[in-house]
């Protein structure tokens, strides 16, 4: 995945398993716009073991990136900090439990820093909903479960923190991000 929105061109992905490492790690690379060098790059083992991969990036335009992506085991969404730096550190990782195989495969950023990711599900069924994670990495919010064999594909922000607009599988969806009442647990407006 790639984001050109900042400084640098911002790609995730895998390394790959070799000679150096039995495993696949999340790659994150910094390109310079102007002739593709490479300018910072790093590769996070977020589950040891199993293969991690990157499918989505998104720069917060305050030196940061978000990566989603899959651990093998389950989802995982990573902050990466110093992005504009030769050697970007890992702020924090985490490990979403959305079934084995279950990936975020898109996401975006607010201007408060908040994260919407597009979680596809897995288990004995496979649904696609949204989460919405603050700067930390906390879940904030849980939209959209239910919606059979959609994996979602994008996701993004139309410019207000409380709204998202949801790609899934060639088909829009537009949605309401609902805030948590953490005392009941239930969502309301």
């Amino acid at each position: 995945s790639v984001d050109a929105s900042g400084k640098y061109v911002y790609v995730t992905g895998t390394t790959g398993a070799n000679a150096e490492s039995a495993e696949a790690m999340v790659l994150f690379l910094a390109l310079d716009k102007s002739n593709g060098s490479v300018h910072g790059k790093r590769a996070f083992d977020v589950h040891t073991g199993v293969n991690d991969r990157g499918y989505a990036i998104r720069q917060d335009g305050k030196g940061n990136a978000f990566i989603g992506g899959n651990g093998s085991k389950s989802a995982i969404l990573v902050k990466v900090s110093g992005i504009e730096d030769a050697e970007p550190s890992l702020a924090w990782a985490k490990s979403i439990d959305l079934g084995t195989g279950g990936n975020i495969n898109s996401l975006d950023v607010d201007a408060d820093g908040n994260v919407y990711a597009a979680l596809d599900r897995r288990g004995a069924t496979t649904y696609f909903s949204v989460g919405k994670y603050d700067t930390d990495g906390k879940l904030y919010t849980d939209v959209l479960p239910g919606v059979d064999e959609q994996a979602g594909d994008t996701i993004d922000i139309d410019g207000l923190s409380t709204a998202a607009a949801i790609t899934a599988k060639a088909r829009v969806i537009s949605v309401t991000v609902l805030e948590v009442n953490d005392a009941t647990n239930d969502f309301g407006t």
